[in-house]
């Protein structure tokens, strides 16, 4: 009597049979050891992330100049304007403090959205290497304070969207966690590109 394979049930296809290989407790992807199922994620979008907030770090800093100017050159137009309307000798007078309101109001708001601009490109120039996860998640949620200036709050809200569901990220998380232990930056993208 003759055997033969093609007849007979093919081991290597019984979903019933015991697995050929052993699982290992920790895959190989590289260099850079994965745990099993471990997934891309959104580590490819590191240096997107990290060039928005730089983007959005120097459009704030912009907005504190632009205040800057306001605080130093606004007391000395409303003085003029005030100057101006009393010798024409109409309307209702202005306040004797709007100088001094705009001068600290606008020296505020300029150190807050010069403050805010250095972190974000800061924290953002570190994203891209995989550094500093909790740093940027500070310097996201507190771009949202520009909501007060009506300014940057737009690009803050979308960006501090974006980034906080980019750095929440399992994969993202994990990879930020091996720059931690000492991987550079070109092996984690490399090795989480091999990955599904």
């Amino acid at each position: 009597m003759s055997t033969d394979d093609s007849f007979g049930p093919d081991a290597s296809q019984n979903p019933y049979s015991a697995p050929q290989t052993t699982p290992q407790v920790i895959q190989q992807s590289g260099s850079i050891p994965l745990p099993p199922g471990q997934t891309r994620g959104m580590v490819g979008q590191a240096a997107i992330v990290g060039v928005l907030m730089v983007v959005q770090g120097a459009i704030d800093c912009l907005g504190g100049i632009i205040a800057a100017f306001y605080a130093v050159f606004m007391p000395s137009i409303m003085a003029e304007a005030a100057r101006q309307q009393a010798a024409q000798g109409g309307g209702q007078p202005m306040p004797e403090n709007i100088g001094t309101f705009f001068a600290v109001g606008g020296g505020i708001v300029a150190v807050v959205m010069i403050g805010l601009g250095i972190l974000l490109i800061y924290s953002g120039i570190s994203v891209a290497r995989y550094q500093r996860r909790t740093l940027a998640i500070i310097a996201l949620a507190s771009g949202l304070m520009t909501l007060f200036t009506c300014y940057c709050f737009p690009t803050s809200l979308l960006l501090g969207i974006y980034g906080m569901i980019f750095l929440f990220n399992q994969p993202v998380a994990y990879a930020f966690e091996l720059r931690s232990k000492g991987y550079s930056p070109q092996e984690i993208q490399k090795a989480f590109l091999m990955l599904p």
